[in-house]
C-alpha cells in the first residue's frame, strides 16, 4: 500500500532508457532550429546565385517560422491522439523529402515553398519532446527531464550558423541541404528502430504493449520471435565563416540555461513539498492526482521565470545600446550570452509550467504556445531590419523590444496569484461536462 499522496508507479522504464528516451527527443528537437538558421551564412550566396534580392530571401526565414508555429498544432494532436512514434516518423519523412528538395532546386519559389515544408516537418518535434516529458517523468522530476529535452532545441542556434558557414564557404550552400538530409535520415533509422512508444493513451506507464504502427522495430522483431540578433557584418566586415560564430554565445547561453533551469526547477518543486509537508518527490512515482491539484505549481515554476525575464529585458536594452555604440565584439558577446541565458530559463520555466498544466495533452498545450511564439517571432523577424535601419537604430529597436518585455510581464504575476484557482474552475467545469454526458440518456 502506498503512502498517503503518492500515486501508482508513474512509468516502468529504467533511468537508462528514460536517458535515452530523452536523449533522443533531444535530438529531435534539434532539427528545427538548426534548419532554421543553418543557411544564415548562406543567404547573400543564395541571392546571387537564384536572381534575387536579399529582402526576397529573408522572407524565406519569415515563412519558415510561421510554418514552425502553425506546423507543430497539427502534429500535436496527432501525438496526443495516435502516440508520439506515428508523429515522430510522419515529421521526419516529410523532413527528409524537403531537404532533398532544397538540395537539387534551382529557383526562388522552390526555394520558399520547400522551406516551409521543411519547417513542417521538423518543427513538430519540440512539442512533442514536451509530450515524451510528461509520459515518462513525475511532476518532481519534470524540470529536470524537460530542461535536457529543450537542449536539443537550444544547440541547434548556437551551432547551426557556424556549421552552415563551414559548409557554404567549402562545399557551396548545396552542401547544407545535403547535410541536413544525411544527419535526417540517420536519425530516422535509429529511432525507427530502438525508440519506444511512450503515450500514455497508447502504453499505459509503460506496461501496455503497444499497437503495430506504434511499435519500434527493435519491439516488432521481438514480439515476432516471441533573436538573437548578431553584430552586424557591415560594421566588421565578417565572411559567412565569422557570421556564424558570432551566433555561438547565444547557443551557449541557451545551452547553460537548459542544464541548469531544470535543476533549479526541480529544488524550488521539492522546497514546495516540504514548505507543504507533502510525501517525498520520487522519481518512480507521482504525486496522486488529489495532491497535484492542489499543488501551486504558478509559484513553485514562476518563481524562477519572473525574475530572469525582468534580467533578459534589461539585458536586452543592454545589447542594444551596446550595439549602437558599435562597442567591443567581446562587450556585444557576453551580454548576447547572459541574455539568452536568462532567457532560456524563463522559457524552460513556462514550458514545463505548460506540462503541469496539461498534463493529458502535453503536445498539444505546446505547440499552441509555440504557435503564438513562432508568430510572433516571424513579425519581429519581419519588423526588426526596418526598424534598426530607421532613425531607432539599434540603440531604439532594442529599447523597444526591451519595453514591450516589461510591459507584458504583469501577465505573469497574473497567472502567480490567479492561476490556481483557475485551474481549479477548469477541473470543476471538465467534471462537470463529463457528469452531464455520463447522466444523458443514450
Amino acid at each position: 500500500m502506498h503512502a498517503s499522496g503518492v500515486g501508482a508507479i508513474h512509468s516502468v522504464f529504467t533511468p537508462n532508457q528514460k536517458r535515452f528516451i530523452v536523449f533522443m527527443a533531444s535530438f529531435a528537437g534539434f532539427f528545427s532550429p538548426v534548419s532554421g538558421q543553418i543557411y544564415f551564412p548562406a543567404l547573400n550566396d543564395l541571392a546571387h546565385d537564384l536572381r534575387v534580392s536579399n529582402t526576397l530571401i529573408n522572407l524565406t526565414l519569415t515563412s519558415y517560422m510561421i510554418f514552425q508555429g502553425i506546423a507543430p498544432t497539427l502534429i500535436g494532436d496527432l501525438a496526443d491522439t495516435m502516440g508520439r512514434r506515428p508523429a515522430y516518423l510522419v515529421c521526419f519523412i516529410i523532413y527528409i523529402a524537403a531537404n532533398i528538395g532544397l538540395a537539387l532546386q534551382n529557383s526562388y519559389p522552390a526555394l520558399f515553398l520547400l522551406r516551409c515544408l521543411q519547417s513542417s516537418g521538423s518543427s513538430g518535434t519540440i512539442a512533442m519532446a514536451s509530450g515524451v516529458v510528461s509520459d515518462i517523468a513525475t511532476a518532481g522530476e519534470r524540470g529536470t527531464y524537460i530542461g535536457f529535452t529543450l537542449a536539443g532545441a537550444l544547440l541547434g542556434p548556437a551551432i547551426g550558423p557556424v556549421i552552415g558557414g563551414l559548409l557554404a564557404q567549402y562545399l557551396g550552400w548545396r552542401s547544407i541541404f545535403w547535410f541536413l538530409t544525411i544527419t535526417g535520415a540517420v536519425f530516422l533509422l535509429v529511432f525507427a528502430v530502438f525508440f519506444p512508444e511512450t503515450a500514455r493513451n497508447q502504453v499505459g506507464n509503460g506496461s501496455v504493449p503497444p499497437k503495430g504502427y506504434n511499435m519500434s522495430l527493435i519491439n516488432y522483431l521481438a514480439m515476432r520471435k516471441a533573436s538573437a540578433c548578431p553584430p552586424p557584418p557591415r560594421i566588421y566586415h565578417f565572411d559567412s565563416l565569422h557570421i556564424g560564430l558570432c551566433y555561438l554565445p547565444a547557443g551557449l547561453g541557451s545551452m547553460a540555461a537548459a542544464l541548469t533551469s531544470g535543476i533549479i526547477l526541480d529544488r524550488n518543486f521539492a522546497r514546495w513539498c516540504r514548505r507543504l509537508n507533502l510525501p517525498a518527490i520520487s522519481k518512480k512515482r507521482n504525486h496522486s492526482s488529489r495532491v497535484l491539484r492542489n499543488f501551486p505549481f504558478e509559484k513553485a515554476r514562476l518563481q524562477v521565470a519572473i525574475p530572469a525575464s525582468y534580467v533578459t529585458a534589461a539585458l536586452v536594452l543592454v545589447f542594444g545600446w551596446v550595439l549602437d555604440a558599435e562597442g567591443p565584439l567581446a562587450a556585444q558577446l557576453v551580454v548576447l550570452f547572459l541574455a539568452t541565458f536568462h532567457m532560456g530559463i524563463a522559457f524552460n520555466v513556462t514550458t514545463t509550467l505548460l506540462v503541469d498544466f496539461y498534463p493529458k495533452a502535453p503536445a498539444t498545450a505546446t505547440a499552441a504556445n509555440n504557435l503564438c511564439r513562432c508568430l510572433l517571432g516571424a513579425g519581429a523577424t519581419a519588423a526588426i531590419v526596418p526598424m534598426i535601419e530607421s532613425p531607432l537604430r539599434c540603440g531604439g529597436s532594442f529599447s523597444v523590444l526591451s519595453g514591450l518585455l516589461f510591459v507584458t510581464s504583469p501577465l505573469l504575476w497574473v497567472i502567480y496569484w490567479r492561476g490556481q484557482a483557475w485551474r481549479e474552475q477548469r477541473r470543476l467545469r471538465a467534471e462537470k461536462k463529463i457528469k452531464s454526458q455520463t447522466d444523458s440518456p443514450a
